[in-house]
């Protein structure tokens, strides 16, 4: 899942249902390295059969030449790259064209198009409206982010390939019993360093006689709203925070995180940003680290993780 100012949205690979919210994610990387392209002109989403069995795009030039179900843009008041602050969950309550949702920046070279097809969300393409609810078959679909990359480049077309899902929903007879189990694979950094601190989750259905199929939904769907909380571990109690420590970056604090088909959870942490000073003592040294997540009905803290920044 990922959250889009206080709006929970499933991503392409937690197989998303017929009728919910699907956040279009894509990333862009130039030479390994993530960047934002100079400029996003529009998301566009087309059936996949359209796509398998006729050309969608002009030639020459490979961009979109042919009407899609629905098209994400922004609008004369909107420029790219839109902050992800901005996105207003009440948009598509309106029976207008006019409620259009944009596509937001979540992070360097990160961006959504926020799929809404539980209210009336609009687009258009050229002169046409098109309206969201045309993306409601559980069926297999592409969007296609029209992009440049570089000021002096051409636009081009990038595809991702997804589905909508009604075997998302299920019943059983007893109350789903959930266990998970959280680890760190980070243990040493080098101080300046910016580096995904990955914490793989096992997650294990605890009922008998469930499915597999509902096993295999469930695996790939359960983790949400993750947290991350960072401390110095200060042994001189001279210091601020004392033997409990600084809290570099508390559960609290404005943080993006990622979860991953496989339940891993990914947050990036830029050393640079650890404070120095006279009272929190110096950079390196040691630091705990924990995860929060929720899963089920429960809300679930892992326990500490020691990692050495040198």
């Amino acid at each position: 899942m990922i959250n889009l100012n206080g709006v929970e949205f499933a991503e392409r690979h937690e197989k998303p249902a017929a009728g919910g919210k699907v956040g279009l994610r894509a990333f862009f990387y130039n030479d390994g390295q993530v960047v934002d392209p100079f400029d996003i002109s529009a998301v566009s989403i087309f059936a996949y059969d359209d796509y398998a069995s006729r050309s969608l795009f002009s030639t020459p030039g490979n961009l979109v030449d042919v009407e899609p179900l629905m098209q994400f843009g922004f609008n004369e008041t909107e420029t790219y790259p839109q902050a992800a602050s901005e996105y207003e969950e009440d948009w598509g309550g309106g029976d207008t064209y006019n409620q259009a949702s944009g596509i937001f920046k979540l992070a360097t070279g990160d961006f959504i198009a926020p799929l809404r097809l539980d209210v009336g969300l609009s687009g258009a393409w050229e002169t046409t409206e098109l309206a969201a609810d045309s993306v409601s078959a559980a069926t297999t679909y592409i969007d296609v982010w029209t992009v440049k990359l570089l000021e002096g480049s051409n636009y081009q077309s990038f595809i991702h390939k997804w589905s909508l899902y009604e075997d998302t929903f299920f019943s059983i007879t007893q109350p789903l019993l959930v266990k998970t189990s959280a680890k760190l694979s980070n243990k040493h950094l080098r101080y300046g360093e910016v580096i995904d601190l990955t914490f793989p989750v096992e997650v294990t259905i605890e009922n008998r006689n469930i499915d597999e199929s509902i096993l295999n939904i469930l695996k790939s769907t359960l983790i949400t709203n993750p947290r991350v909380k960072i401390v110095k571990v200060n042994d001189d109690p001279a210091l601020d925070g004392g033997e409990n420590g600084w809290v570099v970056l508390a559960f609290t604090d404005e943080q993006t995180l990622n979860v991953t088909a496989d339940g891993t959870i990914l947050y990036t942490w830029d050393t640079n940003s650890i404070p120095s000073s006279n009272t929190f003592g110096s950079a390196p040294g040691t630091y705990a680290i924990q995860v929060r997540y929720e899963v089920n009905t429960e809300t679930i803290i892992s326990p500490r993780f020691y990692v050495t920044v040198n």
